[in-house]
């Protein structure tokens, strides 16, 4: 039900957790510089994640149809985050990115008819965020 990673961990591994549903809570190490490909994908009992501020990239799927996941915040430190990642996460209801620059992202990051779940973004930051491609089609909100 809870995974701790522990020691230097440099990525989570594509598929890692995918479709394991009695998962609920993960602690990423501190040393993880990328989540992979649908590294939680259908997780579907995910409630809670902590992402460290050394993940530089998320990659496409990783969390998509974690329905029970409520919340996440990304760190400053993420540089590039891929397509879908939050599609199917249907409780969730707020994101919010700590990086002043957004993390390059080529589609929409939400579900595309979602519009209504919060994407919370550092003060000083929203127009950039409007203006960047997979974050201007979500529901931006200033710090």
């Amino acid at each position: 039900q809870e995974v701790e990673f522990k020691g230097k961990l440099p990525f989570i591994a594509p598929y890692l957790f995918k479709g394991c549903t009695a998962l609920k809570t993960v602690n990423v190490t501190a040393d993880t510089k990328v989540i992979y490909d649908s590294a939680f994908e259908d997780c579907t009992s995910l409630t809670s994640i902590t992402i460290p501020n050394s993940v530089t990239s998320i990659g496409y799927y990783a969390f998509e149809d974690c329905s029970s996941l409520t919340e996440i915040t990304l760190p400053r430190s993420l540089k590039i985050i891929g397509k879908r990642v939050f599609w199917g996460c249907l409780s969730l209801e707020k994101v919010r990115c700590l990086a002043v620059e957004p993390p390059k992202a080529r589609t929409s990051i939400l579900d595309i008819s979602d519009n209504i779940t919060p994407v919370v973004v550092p003060q000083g930051s929203l127009s950039m965020y409007k203006d960047s491609e997979g974050w201007k089609a979500t529901n931006l909100v200033e710090e």
